[in-house]
């Protein structure tokens, strides 16, 4: 079984469930609140993980209630987390997710996810050279990003980056990675361009995602539009996450790009139809 390595940000999420999003100076009642296993990096593993995936977490955690949860997590949803770590004197990472049918706002907590640096990555280096694809994001501090990359490339290991929340790719690592992964804001702030554009200068590595739209990639020939399947939307949160696993493990099934981003959309748009990020996600006996 192919070996996927996700090393990124965990988080317990504050949900809260609101008719609609506040605008600015505005209270409302919310319908709901939960607190619940996230992070883009957890969301992701877990995301492969139950689609069939031999799936490994890096990562650190605080040594406090909200880390213990998310280890938990891992362990029930069979996600390997032996290289996931406890901190003293740093919470484990928070974030505050408003959530309604529409849409939803974040507010990211970095807490023991600040804490991910090149130290850590070469403690779990030969975590990531056994990896058959390792997934990243920025909700972990860039220069880590960067220094993963570095060696992740050095060691022909295959690079699924997640360039959120709004990070910049430095001049030089697009060539370092195998595919980039973003929505059309993503794109639009990085490269100022038009997505025809910039797909067509990266044919077959950088994939755009549009929510209900579907997902555009240039195959070399020409732009394809890979469309979404229509469902009734409860919650939008972690359906990029779930798009990212689940493109990583059809890639790592010897599918195309074109049916691995099918597959993902049909993912994201089954995690959609449920309230929750992790708990949404379908697992491999739905398909």
């Amino acid at each position: 079984m192919k070996k996927i390595a996700v090393i990124g940000s965990l988080n317990a999420d504050l949900m809260v469930q609101v008719p609609k999003l506040p605008v600015p100076g505005e209270t409302l009642m919310g319908k709901s609140f939960e607190i619940l296993p996230g992070g883009k990096g957890m969301n992701q593993a877990v995301a492969a993980a139950k689609l069939g995936a031999n799936v490994t977490m890096c990562g650190l955690v605080g040594n406090d209630p909200n880390g213990t949860l998310l280890l938990n997590q891992l362990e029930k949803v069979g996600v390997n987390s032996s290289s996931v770590l406890k901190i003293e004197q740093v919470p484990t990472g928070t974030a505050l997710v408003t959530t309604s049918q529409e849409d939803n706002t974040i507010v990211v907590i970095p807490g023991a996810n600040a804490c991910v640096d090149s130290t850590y990555v070469d403690s779990v280096k030969d975590t990531l050279k056994e990896a058959d694809m390792v997934l990243l994001q920025f909700e972990i501090p860039s220069e880590t990003v960067y220094y993963i990359i570095d060696y992740c490339f050095t060691e022909n290991i295959p690079i699924i980056l997640d360039p959120a929340p709004a990070g910049e790719v430095k001049k030089g690592y697009l060539e370092k990675i195998t595919y980039l992964i973003l929505n059309e804001t993503e794109l639009k702030g990085i490269f100022c361009l038009p997505k025809e554009d910039v797909l067509e200068q990266y044919p077959n590595k950088i994939i755009m995602t549009a929510g209900k739209d579907g997902a555009y990639f240039h195959d070399g020939k020409k732009l394809i539009h890979c469309k979404a399947k229509t469902v009734t939307c409860v919650d939008a949160t972690g359906a990029g996450d779930a798009f990212h696993g689940a493109f990583a493990v059809a890639v790592l099934n010897g599918k195309t790009v074109e049916e691995a981003i099918h597959y993902a959309n049909e993912v994201a748009a089954f995690t959609t139809t449920k309230k929750g990020a992790q708990s949404a996600m379908p697992d491999k006996d739905y398909f």
